[in-house]
């Protein structure tokens, strides 16, 4: 007899930042840890490596989506290795849209794959007084 399909797990995670390029990173930076599977170990390795991930978007929601879309895909091909993130730059275009770009920092030898996550639906953004709110759900797909 075939087993049940278990209904998929939402997890919804929500960072704040300052201004733009604050939220965004801290966006990355908790998509990250969640790709390695809650590892914080961030310790610099000898073979280090920069992967660069790039994205752009209508809304800060949307360049969220793809810079984190690019992530996931570079650590599906790198590995775990990569424990680092920067984003250099951040630009908001004349249409209103924005193009981000920065880079996965680790090393070159990084052993399993990501954990079966991807982002689901589109993140959405909230600004008040004290900056902007970004908050994302992650399918996950391989609960490791």
């Amino acid at each position: 007899m075939p087993e049940a399909a278990s209904a998929p797990t939402i997890v919804t995670h929500t960072v704040h930042g300052g201004d733009e390029t604050e939220t965004i990173l801290a966006g990355l930076t908790e998509l990250l840890h969640a790709a390695r599977g809650n590892d914080r170990d961030t310790s610099r390795a000898s073979d280090s490596v920069a992967v660069p991930i790039r994205g752009q978007g209508a809304t800060l929601g949307a360049l969220f989506a793809q810079l984190g879309r690019d992530l996931l895909a570079q650590l599906d091909v790198q590995g775990v290795g990569l424990t680092h993130i920067r984003l250099d730059g951040l630009l908001r275009g004349d249409d209103g849209g924005y193009l981000g770009w920065g880079y996965l920092e680790g090393s070159a030898a990084g052993g399993d794959t990501a954990a079966g996550i991807d982002l689901s639906g589109e993140p959405t953004t909230r600004r008040d007084a004290d900056g902007i709110t970004l908050s994302f759900d992650l399918h996950l797909t391989d609960e490791t």
